[in-house]
């Protein structure tokens, strides 16, 4: 008998890379506007679509990602069907069917109400046997890849006062719904063998992926990456540090200092081997960083 064909990847090279870099594009644009009006960044709104009929546009990416696959992904939806998201969840589910071309499938498990289907899920994932497990998304690629998302976490939720003459009395407020975020985020996570590597070079006054309170901090744009399956890191590389082999895209974030010669040389090897740069200049010092000749030869 004939050995059984091995799974096909899920992205060749050159979509992978292609998804890669526009996703890359989108988010550098996305972290302009993140650092010029990050004061308003919380003011976010769910666009809610009041019929369970009416289609959920998905976005141009998503599609992109959808229409991608070679492998197959088996999303359950292991869901209480009286929660308040349930249908919201199940409805953009279905679009990325529809998008995929067969090559997503869709299965609804209400836990409360088939406990016998339940069971067989709690057998087959482990992590659902856990007490807090429940209104689960599993995003299952043919057993290479597994991932859930907590479909409790989907929705934002903001405190609302009542108008009451009686006791303060406040209730939860729905402001935002991130399906679509997490679940691209994680078909790209079950699908891809590798996350892709974006390094942050430090050591000259850069903007940190760390900072929280400072109005220049990366630590937003570092989380879109995440969630983008594409994993931050810092480095340096002064004494022997090179740029590492799998990085995917070296990231100078607006640099107070200049780079000295060694670094320099570093960043153009790593360029000259096909490697990917984002440099972004701080425009309040207007200190020569040396990363303007590097540039200057690439055009």
């Amino acid at each position: 008998m004939a050995d059984p064909l091995p799974n096909k990847p899920s992205f060749s090279p050159y979509r992978r890379w292609g998804i890669a870099l526009q996703v890359v594009l989108v988010l550098c644009a996305v972290l302009a506007v993140v650092v010029m009006v990050n004061y308003i960044s919380r003011d976010y709104f769910l666009r809610w679509h009041v019929s369970s009929k009416a289609r959920i546009p998905l976005s141009a990416r998503t599609v992109r990602l959808l229409e991608s696959l070679t492998n197959q992904v088996a999303v359950t939806v292991y869901y209480d069907k009286e929660e308040p998201f349930y249908s919201t969840v199940v409805d953009l589910l279905t679009e990325y069917r529809l998008a995929s071309h067969n090559k997503l499938s869709l299965r609804i498990v209400d836990y409360k109400r088939d406990p016998g289907a339940a069971q067989q899920l709690k057998a087959k994932y482990a992590f659902l046997a856990a007490p807090s497990a429940k209104n689960v998304i599993i995003f299952d690629c043919e057993g290479r890849g597994v991932k859930p998302v907590d479909g409790n976490a989907l929705t934002k939720y903001v405190l609302e006062l009542l108008p009451t003459e009686k006791e303060r009395e406040f209730r939860r407020k729905p402001t935002t719904f991130e399906g679509e975020r997490a679940f691209t985020a994680t078909l790209l996570a079950v699908t891809s063998p590798n996350p892709l590597k974006a390094c942050f070079l430090k050591g000259h006054g850069e903007h940190g992926i760390e900072a929280v309170d400072s109005d220049f901090g990366y630590r937003k744009f570092a989380s879109v990456l995440q969630e983008n399956y594409i994993q931050p890191e810092t480095i340096s590389l002064l004494g022997t540090n090179t740029v590492p082999a799998d990085c995917s895209l070296l990231i100078v974030a607006g640099a107070t200092a200049p780079l000295s010669d060694f670094e320099l040389e570093k960043i153009e090897a790593y360029l000259n081997q096909g490697g990917r740069l984002l440099a972004l200049f701080n425009v309040v010092g207007n200190i020569p960083t040396g990363l303007e000749k590097v540039l200057a030869k690439w055009g």
